[in-house]
């Protein structure tokens, strides 16, 4: 991973506080629930048990955890501030899936901006599970339609507040 993303010294760093052995635990908290045994990042086709449902990962490709949920220094403001989501760099274009069955509750193609989330789609998977996909290009469904896990929702954008393309992933439950 160092090599094929051509890793700076901090994220080295990082990387390796990350894949010591004392921090597998950490790795559902940092990931916003995605990791497996290992402390592996979960790739495409992959499923995570979290609250009461399952989740697969958004995206049909790897990408680069570039932002994990929680506290972090604000690339855009250098200030210490709470982040809400895990950030996952792929390309612009990169299509965005569901990680469940649900309802659209939110699906806001309209304003660019949007509350510095840009473009983005909420899911509703029932029993207090939702997620939501922030910074799209663009958005293919539309509010209280039934999605299946796996559906395209969505293109990897950077709409709103962001310093590039990338998928904002939240998973609140």
């Amino acid at each position: 991973m160092r090599d094929e993303y051509d890793f700076n010294a901090r994220q080295n760093e990082y990387l390796s506080l990350l894949l010591a052995e004392n921090t597998a635990p950490l790795w559902g908290k940092l990931l916003g629930g995605f990791s497996t045994g290992g402390g592996e990042v979960m790739t495409p086709g992959s499923d995570a048990s979290l609250a009461d449902g399952r989740l697969q990962w958004p995206l049909p490709v790897p990408g680069t955890i570039t932002s994990p949920q929680g506290y972090r220094t604000d690339p855009i403001t250098g200030e210490v501030s709470y982040h809400s989501g895990t950030d996952i760099a792929v390309p612009e274009g990169t299509p965005i899936l569901a990680a469940a069955n649900g309802t659209v509750t939110i699906a806001n193609g309209l304003d660019s901006w949007g509350g510095s989330y840009g473009y983005h789609v909420k899911l509703d998977h029932g029993g207090g599970l939702t997620t939501l996909y922030a910074h799209c290009s663009s958005i293919c469904v539309t509010v209280d339609q039934q999605v299946k896990a796996g559906q395209v929702i969505a293109y990897v954008g950077h709409t709103g507040r962001t310093m590039g393309p990338h998928l904002h992933f939240e998973v609140h439950g």
